[in-house]
């Protein structure tokens, strides 16, 4: 019976040991499905990061294209800018130059109406004069009738070729 006793007692005993075990595994068991569990949300929670971050990948890729295409359009814009400030220049200084030849033109204008003028004061003064001779002297000769007749054909002459200049030079 003593030994039937220590048998129990050691079968008890190694019960009492398995349950033991059993208990702590079964305590392992549980920490093991715990982690297994935030394990499994890491992981989620990695594969929505990694989701997340491929996304953003794409997305880095499309905005560094739109960056290079802004920067292409950019450079072109700037060259064109320089090209528009060189043409504007250019035309600045045509117009200045136009300018210039305006004024001179209208100067020169001025001179030439200027001489028409004095031209054909002469000429009404020459006429006034014939007019005066004609009517103090009845008899003129013929050579001094000729010589007046010389100077208004060069006067109308003249003032004809004024004339056409002034025509010419006008705008």
């Amino acid at each position: 019976m003593k030994e039937e006793k220590i048998s129990y007692f050691t079968e008890i005993q190694q019960l009492q040991d398995i349950k033991r075990d059993n208990m702590n595994l079964k305590s392992e068991l549980e920490n093991a499905r715990q982690k297994i569990k935030e394990l499994s949300f890491k992981m989620e929670g990695l594969d929505r990061t990694h989701s997340d971050e491929q996304n953003n990948l794409r997305l880095l890729e499309v905005l560094q294209t739109k960056l290079r295409k802004m920067h292409e359009e950019n450079t072109y814009y700037e060259m064109r800018h320089q090209q528009n400030c060189q043409v504007i220049k250019e035309l600045k200084y045509t117009v200045a130059a136009l300018k210039d030849a305006a004024i001179k033109s209208k100067i020169h204008c001025e001179d030439r109406i200027g001489s028409y003028q004095d031209v054909l004061e002469e000429v009404n003064r020459l006429k006034k004069e014939l007019l005066i001779k004609s009517t103090k002297t009845p008899a003129v000769d013929f050579k001094e009738f000729v010589t007046l007749k010389r100077e208004v054909n060069a006067l109308k002459l003249e003032n004809e070729s004024l004339k056409l200049t002034i025509t010419q030079k006008s705008p």
